[in-house]
């Protein structure tokens, strides 16, 4: 009885590792998920916000998004707003991480409106545009 005590035992352990073993890899089959955001306003009606996202999905794959909006107002009522988004994509292990970048303007000076978009993909400028209105 002795030899089939120590063969179960010894079963047992195995078992045990197989367990542990194939928990790990459950426990690296999640996903992560973080967000911030600041604001900050001053009493001449400037603002200023800034959102950052990181997510982990169950592969690897690191996703960070940051969109920064500022508003700056002058004693004239003129107003700029300004909107700036940066997205990056990095694929665990495959060594090729994307990244954009979006900068839309608007300015509101005496009656007259102008407005600019930009987009950079991977360092290329894909879009830019600039327009003025009275």
């Amino acid at each position: 009885m002795n030899k089939l005590t120590l063969s179960l035992t010894a079963l047992t352990v195995v078992i045990a590792a197989g367990a542990y073993a194939g928990a790990g890899a459950y426990a690296a089959e999640k996903e992560t998920y973080g967000t911030e955001t600041k604001i900050e306003r001053d009493s001449d009606g400037n603002y200023t916000r800034k959102t950052t996202e990181e997510s982990e999905d169950e592969n690897g794959t690191k996703v960070e998004n940051e969109r920064k909006v500022k508003v700056d107002v002058d004693s004239d009522g003129d107003r700029e707003t300004t909107v700036e988004t940066k997205t990056s994509t990095d694929p665990k292990g495959l060594l090729n991480k994307k990244s954009s970048k979006t900068k839309d303007r608007t300015s509101m000076k005496n009656g007259k409106i102008e407005r600019s978009h930009k987009r950079v993909v991977n360092g290329k400028t894909v879009e830019e545009e600039n327009h003025t209105q009275q």
